[in-house]
This record gives C-alpha cells, structure tokens and sequence, in this order.
C-alpha cells in the first residue's frame, strides 16, 4: 500500500503539468472577462451619467 510507485510520481508530474498548463490558458482570459467587465460596466455608468445630465 505505502509502496513507490514510478507511475504515480509519473502521474503527479502529468497532472501538475496539465494544472500549469491550464493556469496558462485561464489567465489571459480571465483577464480578458475582467477587462469586458470593467468595459460594460464604464460604458453603462457613463450612459447613467449621459441621461442624469438630461434631467
């Protein structure tokens, strides 16, 4: 049960791998969503400021 197994270390490195591989592709495009939000919500704040002048 305790044993070392080279296929589990193998598995470890796989999988650590694969996490940092996926950490790669998830940052850009959280920051991407980050930055599309922060857009819309500039965008509709400066429409709320546009219509409260109207008044």
């Amino acid at each position: 049960m305790g044993a070392w197994h080279p296929e589990c270390a193998l598995n470890t490195c796989c999988l650590k791998a694969a996490v940092l591989g996926a950490f790669k592709i998830i940052t850009p495009v959280m920051r991407l969503i980050l930055r599309l939000t922060y857009l819309k919500t500039y965008i509709v704040n400066a429409r709320l400021m546009e219509t409260s002048r109207h008044d």
